[in-house]
């Protein structure tokens, strides 16, 4: 896990778990795993790396008793990541946010620290985001707080979408590629989200 006392102040860690959870039936952020909720199990992996995490909250209240992890009501709830990034940049104090949603179980903290790294080396750009399969994964990305008023702009205007802001505005954006995302996690188990009760079933997972 990072070490560094310079990362540490420099991130903060966000977790979306503001999503309704529509097609499961019930929100996101109560799925639980042999026992644990997804967004602990988040958490846990954080605690290692940041100092500060944030737990970004959509209509419902969630209870979470962990030393450095607030719960944050999102200031554009049901915008989806875009009104989440834009509440995790006004509140935190640190210049970059890791962000990622509360439905990826097997989120590993070596994707985060490699993510935090590749931040911290290239000071000379705004975003460092996963590129798989010729998309960018907008969730397990950094963002750097310079852009907020990019986005504060995108909502106004009703552009809604995190990767059109990344293709449209001026914002500095590194891709992580896949084959050094193979390099700390080769199963690629980071980026399984779940959306359906038949992806519980098809990860084998045990929903308690």
């Amino acid at each position: 896990m990072v070490q560094e006392e310079s990362l540490n102040y420099k991130f903060t860690g966000v977790v979306l778990a503001g999503g309704r959870g529509k097609r499961l039936g019930l929100p996101k952020a109560f799925l639980k795993v042999n026992g644990q909720r997804v967004l602990d199990r988040i958490l846990d992996q954080f605690s290692g790396i940041f100092l500060h995490s944030l737990v970004i909250t959509g209509t419902y209240d969630i209870v979470i008793e962990r030393q450095g992890v607030s719960t944050i009501k999102d200031i554009y709830p049901n915008l989806g990541p875009i009104g989440g990034l834009l509440t995790a940049l006004k509140h935190a104090d640190t210049e970059w946010v890791f962000m990622t949603g509360c439905d990826y179980p097997y989120l590993k903290g070596q994707l985060v620290e490699l993510i935090v790294r590749k931040a911290i080396q290239n000071p000379d750009f705004d975003i460092v985001i996963p590129f798989l399969h010729g998309y960018y994964q907008v969730l397990h990305a950094a963002y750097r707080k310079s852009i907020t008023q990019i986005v504060e702009k995108r909502i106004a205007d009703g552009r809604y979408s995190i990767k059109s802001m990344l293709k449209f505005t001026t914002v500095r954006v590194l891709p992580v590629s896949e084959d050094e995302i193979r390099e700390v996690d080769p199963e690629m188990s980071s980026f399984i989200n779940i959306n359906t009760a038949e992806e519980f079933k098809k990860f084998g997972i045990q929903v308690i």
